[in-house]
């Protein structure tokens, strides 16, 4: 199709196709990374909310940099995420984000549980986006297509 057509990115052949729904504002997701066999070139399309990706690395690259393990407690993680290396990624709806190379393959991937606030017309959910006081609103509802392709 347009990605492997528009000669921006160096794909194959799909892979994986993995369609995910996510309700009340709750899209969190542990950091991980994808199964190798899905290929070295992952895209997510993110429709109806906002969300921040975070990559974070690993305990292994964090110990080998002399720092320690990723936090593993949910309420430090919400505050402070997993790492101090950590990198967030705004997603706004209809955004495709890429990651290949270390991003894919050395990098976990996550979504933070987000953090409920009291606003002017009442509480919601929101992401930070790269430091705690600039908040980004979840919508109730967010669906992320995953394509995962082989090498071009």
């Amino acid at each position: 199709g347009r990605l492997r057509g528009s000669g921006l990115y160096n794909v194959g052949a799909l892979r994986d196709l993995t369609l995910n729904l996510r309700r009340d504002s709750f899209f969190q997701l542990d950091p991980h990374l994808d199964p190798r066999l899905d290929g070295p070139h992952v895209f997510v399309l993110g429709l109806l909310s906002s969300v921040v990706t975070t990559f974070s690395p690993s305990d292994a690259l964090l110990g080998a940099n002399g720092l320690p393990p990723r936090r593993r407690d949910p309420s430090e993680v919400g505050l402070r995420s997993w790492s101090d290396l950590d990198i967030d990624a705004m997603c706004q709806p209809r955004t495709l984000l890429h990651f290949a190379g270390d991003a894919r393959d050395s990098w976990l991937h996550a979504i933070r549980p987000g953090v409920e606030v009291d606003l002017a017309d009442g509480a919601a959910v929101c992401d930070w986006w790269g430091q705690t006081d600039y908040l980004v609103r979840r919508s109730p509802s967010r669906i992320s297509i995953v394509l995962a392709f082989a090498e071009g």
